[in-house]
């Protein structure tokens, strides 16, 4: 007899070092791994009064994805005056993740956002979200989008609405995401939410005692 068992396992990491960089770890069944950690973040988030260290999960979430708030080093928390879009992006990010955002602290800094992995080779699943924080009318805003400084695209994020890209990217150790500022931007780079999955390896079906009778 099969039995099938739906598993969440939920883990916080309170910046107790002082470092803001989250652990990276491996989850087994039968001595086999099933999988790293991944991780998704609110930037701009812990900085709201009303929503310090505020964790989004559900029903806020209605997929009951939980988003953690972070804010890297060499940025601003910032705010949108908006507080629902026209359209969302891909995967449907709740509009509080989007809402709460990080800009870099001047226009030709750039977002550094390094995700520790524990394997030499990892392939990973990548989608930012991104929106416009104020309603331009004399600057423009566009955003190159690096993985180790390879130019994986530009995009304009847009007033009033969530804009959404993913990647499947191959990386060595570390996943190194950087955003900056376009030559056609007068204003630095911002995110408001990041998820990054990686593939784990096949697991082994572990053998039993019973499988001999």
């Amino acid at each position: 007899m099969r039995t099938k068992y739906f598993i969440r396992a939920a883990f916080y990491y309170g910046n107790y070092d002082h470092l803001s960089r989250p652990p990276t770890f491996n989850l087994e069944f039968d001595g086999n791994k099933w999988t790293t950690v991944a991780y998704r973040y609110n930037y701009g988030a812990g900085s709201d009064q009303d929503l310090e260290n505020w964790i989004i999960g559900f029903p806020v979430d209605e997929y009951n994805r939980v988003w953690k708030p972070f804010n890297p080093p060499g940025t601003n928390a910032v705010k949108s005056d908006v507080f629902g879009f026209d359209s969302t992006s891909v995967n449907l990010p709740p509009n509080i993740a989007i809402i709460l955002a990080i800009e870099a602290n001047n226009p030709l800094d750039a977002i550094e956002l390094s995700f520790p992995l524990n394997k030499a080779s990892n392939r990973n699943y990548v989608a930012a979200y991104f929106t416009e924080i104020s309603d331009l009318v004399n600057d423009s805003r566009f955003i190159d989008f690096y993985h180790d400084d390879t130019h994986m695209g530009t995009l304009p994020p847009e007033y009033g609405k969530c804009t959404g890209v993913w990647a499947i990217i191959q990386s060595t150790d570390n996943l190194n995401i950087q955003l900056r500022q376009n030559a056609s931007s007068a204003l630095p780079p911002v995110i408001s939410a990041i998820e990054v999955y990686t593939a784990s390896d096949p697991l082994i079906t572990s053998t039993s005692q019973d499988d001999s009778k």
